[in-house]
């Protein structure tokens, strides 16, 4: 087996910033004090939402208001509960796990709508709320699809959605909303493949565009129903790519990348052979993706051209 070039390790390996958590919590513990539940519909007298970790997860169930409460407030009184963090980012990724989601009752269009945030702003409530959501909308026949939306005083404006994908009420979904100046990327990964996103969507949007705001999840519902979803294993820091670090490959005449696989979620991955021209940089594909633990693995093949290699901000 050829013997991987220094030149290509040294291009993986210099000037590769140090990884850190930020806000993080698989809630084997129940969070502190600094993260907020916010419950708008308490700030007008209901008090319907419960988060309970014993579980070691974050199960959100809210209960429905008084019919009379939907005539009054509109869309503000759909029943909702909300989990921020404590740190303000400008350029920012959350993500979560969704454990379990409720699926359209009968005659309904849509079941919950489990969702990540960022840049909320230090004045939330009732009708006060803004910032960026990505959510799942969990549709009829077992699909679903994502969907950016801008709040603005909790009123939600709808940027982009994706094509309808099949959700496999078996399998745990990674939700992934990452803001960079006014472009935000939404994708949500099947953690059985957790190198291939089911579904990528990205708009562009000047609100907010330099503003920090607060990450988080929690869940709405557009119809008068309850709400019982699950989340675990939320994540937010400022979207910096993880490093990279290389070893030979098990296959003959391969190496292999290795990165963090939840920070790897909210970048891309780009190659060359001429790293002096900012133009030839160009996605990498693997032959091959595994994950071991917090780990990925991107399988390549050792060619004859040094190759170069770099996470890139989505």
């Amino acid at each position: 087996m050829p013997r991987l070039p220094l030149a290509l390790a040294l291009a993986l390996l210099a000037g590769l910033p140090i990884v850190r958590a930020d806000d993080e919590s698989s809630f084997a513990t129940v969070p502190d004090a600094s993260w907020e539940r916010l419950e708008p519909l308490k700030e007008i007298g209901y008090n319907l939402a419960n988060f309970d970790f014993s579980a070691q997860s974050c199960r959100i169930t809210c209960g429905v208001p008084p019919a009379g409460a939907f005539s009054i407030y509109g869309i503000g009184a759909l029943p909702r509960a909300n989990l921020l963090a404590p740190t303000e980012f400008v350029d920012a990724v959350a993500s979560v796990d969704i454990l379990s989601w409720q699926v359209p009752q009968p005659g309904l269009l849509d079941g919950s709508f489990p969702g990540v945030f960022t840049r909320i702003q230090p004045e939330t409530g009732f009708g006060k709320t803004d910032g960026f959501l990505l959510a799942l909308q969990t549709l009829q026949g077992g699909l679903g699809r994502i969907r950016i939306y801008l709040a603005s005083n909790e009123a939600l404006l709808q940027l982009s959605q994706s094509p309808t994908f099949t959700l496999d009420p078996t399998r745990v979904y990674r939700l992934v909303l990452a803001s960079r100046g006014d472009r935000h990327t939404g994708r949500i990964f099947d953690l059985t493949d957790p190198g291939t996103p089911v579904a990528s969507i990205t708009v562009q949007n000047f609100n907010l565009a330099s503003t920090p705001g607060r990450c988080g999840f929690g869940v709405a519902m557009p119809h008068p129903l309850p709400i019982d979803v699950t989340f675990d294993n939320f994540l937010a820091w400022d979207g910096t790519p993880p490093p990279l670090a290389i070893r030979q490959g098990t296959a003959p005449d391969t190496i292999e990348l290795l990165s963090d696989t939840r920070r790897s979620m909210a970048s891309a991955l780009e190659t060359t052979t001429d790293p002096s021209d900012p133009a030839a940089w160009q996605p990498a594909t693997p032959l091959s993706t595994t994950e071991s633990g917090p780990t990925l693995i991107r399988v390549f093949p050792l060619t004859a051209p040094r190759s170069f290699f770099r996470g890139k901000s989505l």
